[in-house]
């Protein structure tokens, strides 16, 4: 009877049309006051306590400023330092070994880094001042020679280059080689794009419309940078694996063009010409996260000009959604994300320049899903079965959210969960339990 079912099930996909769920992804932004003109921020667990907080630093104020999650998922200011001249771009990450995580600033106007020591409890009243160049515009935080823990990558607008900054060990650091990395850098980002188990260095060069590759020959040297023309004004990147080959693709965003180009990488470390989706106006940056839980790294932009921000949706085989865009304040300029209310959904949280806020936006997709209503329609019945067919069977879109089609609770999606939802529509079978 099951086959006899399945068979005209998958008929009728023939001449049924599947179409993917529409849904709601974020709440609206809940607001939090900080220093003025904020202009970049990070998240990690700052204070160990299995929560993800946020740092931010604001231009006009030169502060470091803590927010703290606390166990309403809220955020409480707890702290804030002062920074060099002009602070623009904040990361976090391990630096001397304590396994607490530390903070690097870059800090445009007085020409130096700043390292913000954590003392184990999420307080970063040490630290430490670097001269690096002439308008240090952004910070990366990795280890570039299989040495003593995390080095820095710094690139200079003013001089168009990178300088490394490598580690004893103990979280002090010393100068280590310059390297061209093109005209006007605006973004660099870390990343092993040749696949040799070392960290690579990408720079978006806005005067002259491309992408720079710098490839590191294990030992913290960098060659010659590999260039690619690109769209207009790129302003910013990320970089992972966009279409499930493990190779490191990139994301550039487009300040000009209001886009998103997504680079492929064709195996070798060198890079696909980039396909471009449409985003919000002025895109200030990007970030990858999985929004819909079905193991794609989708991606999100900060419009500044439009104030918002753009989700793309990872369709499978690097290819995304047209974007759906969401209200986050005036002029978002950067953005981060983690899962902030810990209900394993990945959230958003982006800094708003010229109303000197932060807003945090839930991801609400999936907070109440329907188990076995996999195309999200607020019913279990015939449709679902038809459209899990399709995605088993016929390269259908996803259950949404993925896990939505687990009926069984095996942890996959496969015939077995076909029958289940038989069973449970037409035999008065057990119920879905994902």
């Amino acid at each position: 009877m099951a086959r006899t079912l399945i068979g005209l099930f998958a008929g009728l996909i023939l001449v049924c049309q599947i179409a993917v769920a529409q849904v709601e992804f974020f709440s609206d932004p809940v607001y939090y006051s900080l220093g003025t003109f904020p202009r970049s921020l990070a998240t990690g667990d700052l204070d160990n306590d299995g929560d993800a907080d946020l740092a931010a630093v604001c231009a006009e104020d030169d502060v470091l400023i803590i927010l703290m999650c606390q166990p309403d998922s809220s955020f409480v200011i707890t702290e804030m330092e002062i920074t060099g001249a002009y602070p623009n771009s904040i990361k976090t990450g391990h630096l001397n070994g304590d396994q607490a995580l530390d903070l690097v600033v870059a800090n445009l106007s007085s020409r130096n880094v700043s390292i913000y020591y954590n003392n184990g409890f999420g307080s970063f009243a040490n630290v430490v001042h670097h001269d690096i160049g002439i308008y240090p515009r952004a910070v990366v935080i990795a280890d570039f020679n299989g040495e003593n823990g995390n080095d820095l990558a710094v690139i200079n607008l003013e001089t168009d280059d990178v300088v490394i900054m490598l580690n004893d060990g103990t979280g002090s650091f010393t100068t280590g080689g310059t390297y061209v990395a093109g005209d006007q850098p605006m973004a660099l980002v870390g990343a092993d794009f040749d696949g040799d188990l070392d960290s690579d260095l990408a720079v978006a060069n806005y005067a002259v419309d491309s992408v720079c590759v710098l490839f590191n020959n294990g030992d913290a040297t960098f060659s010659s940078p590999v260039a690619y023309l690109v769209g207009d004004g790129p302003f910013a990147l990320h970089a992972g694996s966009f279409n499930e080959d493990d190779a490191v693709d990139l994301a550039v965003v487009y300040y000009n063009a209001a886009a998103v180009a997504v680079l492929m990488n064709k195996g070798d470390g060198s890079l696909a010409k980039g396909v471009s989706y449409s985003v919000g106006s002025h895109p200030a940056m990007v970030c990858g996260g999985d929004f819909n839980a079905d193991g794609l790294l989708d991606l999100v932009t900060a419009n500044s000009v439009g104030d918002n921000v753009s989700l793309l949706q990872n369709l499978g085989g690097g290819l995304f959604a047209v974007a759906d865009h969401y209200y986050a304040g005036d002029c978002p300029v950067s953005i981060c994300v983690a899962d902030f209310n810990r209900d394993n959904n990945v959230d958003l949280a982006a800094v708003n320049y010229w109303s000197s806020n932060l807003s945090v936006l839930y991801n609400i997709s999936y907070a109440n899903f329907l188990c076995g209503d996999v195309n999200h329609d607020t019913a279990v019945n015939l449709l679902d079965i038809l459209y899990l067919i399709s995605y088993i069977y016929s390269g259908g879109p996803d259950p949404v959210p993925i896990k939505a089609g687990d009926v069984n609770n095996d942890e996959a999606s496969n015939l077995l969960d076909i029958l289940h939802l038989i069973a449970f529509i037409y035999s008065d079978g057990p119920d879905p339990e994902c």
